[in-house]
């Protein structure tokens, strides 16, 4: 089991071939989702407890696009490019959960 995000998701968002379930490409998956998920938990450190449990769909679906965007990255990105758009977009989601968490405690911290 995964901190965050399916297994399932991340073989679709990477477009690898699924066999009753399973792809060739599922060490490498579960290696990423393992990275996406410390990435996640080191970014969140100091601002909430982690791992996040149960972990909001916000944290999830980010998870997910971090270990795609990983995982396409390692062969597929133009000399142009430095991050996979599914890297971009992860950060991007879990920049705004982070601040949607500094919302939270200041609307508790003026109560």
């Amino acid at each position: 089991m995964f901190k965050y995000g399916s297994l399932s998701n991340v073989q679709v968002m990477a477009g690898v071939t699924i066999n009753e379930g399973t792809s060739p490409a599922d060490s490498d998956l579960t290696m990423y989702m393992e990275k996406a998920a410390t990435i996640i938990d080191d970014s969140l450190k100091g601002m909430v407890s982690v791992p996040l449990n149960p972990a909001p769909e916000a944290i999830n679906t980010a998870a997910e696009f971090y270990a795609s965007g990983l995982y396409l990255a390692r062969n597929n990105l133009p000399e142009s490019q430095t991050q996979h758009p599914n890297v971009l977009l992860a950060q991007k989601m879990l920049t705004e959960y982070k601040a949607s968490l500094r919302r939270s405690f200041k609307l508790i911290s003026s109560k």
